[in-house]
């Protein structure tokens, strides 16, 4: 349900007080990936050798196998000769200019072919630079960063602004205090995007906090938390009173993650905390897709006895103190035991 769950039981006139913790992990740093089209063994060995050091390599012999391979996976950068059997480098990035994921993939013509007709041809194809072999391994590392770095500087300047009123819409905030429960929200802002969202609602009866991680830290996963957060308040406002808000709450979004073709392409879990007047504490916790299909639901939230998702990378801490003594105390206490 969470990572540490620790309840202190205070016999004074102090607060007990309820924490539920998720560890924060640092996101390890991954080289940007080159895809590598040549036909030469040895040069293609030979332009492996100067890329590796300060990227991840894939190689591909011709231009289909690029293809083939560009369909399924995403590359940062494409490195390709001109002059190849089969598809050649030029029809290589026509062919990748019909695919909706590759359009701006950059690209990189090196090769031995230097006529001006040649030239003209891969340069209106929209080419990032065009580099004639031999090359340098400076050289060919220098190309390949100031390549990489520009296509950095307009993916930011794209979404930037977009990014700024998903961030403003997904600020969390809670009461400092409801139903005798007493709450605080600790967050972290790494600068990298993100998709962790934490919203509640303050009812005659009852406070719940809803803590949801959408798996990914970029833009697209901030995309993501802003798309489920506007599910979550549509269904928050909407719930029958009942004993189990929280549960209630999770079985309806899970008919949300499975029903919605594109929130169903995400991986998220979410914590779903319900506090009442008498000092009860309900929790619930469920993650998308199910962990096996062994269980009820083939697709969906799957309910999840100790911790849900645990693997996935999370950013925010919650500390909610309950100033709630007596008889409510103790039985809080014992569930928890």
């Amino acid at each position: 349900m969470t990572d540490e769950v620790e309840y202190t039981h205070r016999t004074t006139f102090t607060e007990n007080r309820l924490t539920l913790k998720w560890k924060i992990q640092q996101v390890a740093a991954t080289k940007p990936s080159i895809l590598i089209v040549e036909d030469d063994d040895s040069q293609r060995r030979l332009i492996t050798a100067y890329l590796s050091s300060a990227f991840h390599v894939v190689e591909a012999e011709n231009g289909e196998t690029a293809l083939n391979y560009l369909t399924t996976h995403s590359v940062d950068l494409v490195i390709s000769d001109i002059r190849m059997p089969g598809m050649d480098g030029i029809s290589l990035k026509k062919a990748l200019h019909n695919h909706t994921n590759t359009l701006l993939t950059p690209f990189i013509f090196l090769t031995y072919a230097d006529s001006p007709d040649i030239r003209d041809n891969a340069l209106g194809l929209g080419i990032d630079d065009y580099l004639v072999k031999p090359v340098s391994k400076s050289a060919l590392l220098q190309s390949a960063r100031r390549v990489l770095h520009r296509s950095e500087q307009i993916y930011r300047q794209l979404t930037d602004k977009v990014n700024q009123r998903i961030t403003q819409g997904l600020t969390p905030s809670l009461p400092s205090l409801s139903h005798n429960w007493k709450t605080a929200l600790a967050t972290r802002n790494t600068g990298i995007g993100g998709g962790d969202v934490v919203l509640h609602r303050d009812t005659p009866n009852y406070l719940m906090v809803n803590l949801v991680d959408i798996m990914g830290h970029d833009v697209a996963a901030k995309f993501f938390s802003y798309a489920y957060g506007g599910y979550l308040r549509g269904l928050m406002f909407h719930l029958e009173d009942n004993d189990s808000p929280s549960a209630n709450l999770l079985n309806r979004l899970s008919d949300c993650a499975m029903e919605d073709n594109l929130l169903s392409q995400v991986i998220l879990t979410c914590c779903s905390v319900t506090m009442f007047d008498n000092g009860a504490i309900s929790l619930a916790s469920a993650g998308h897709p199910a962990q096996s299909s062994s269980l009820p639901r083939e697709a969906g939230f799957s309910m999840w006895g100790h911790s849900a998702g645990r693997t996935l990378r999370r950013r925010i801490h919650s500390v909610v103190t309950s100033a709630s003594t007596g008889r409510a105390d103790r039985a809080l206490h014992r569930r928890f035991i």
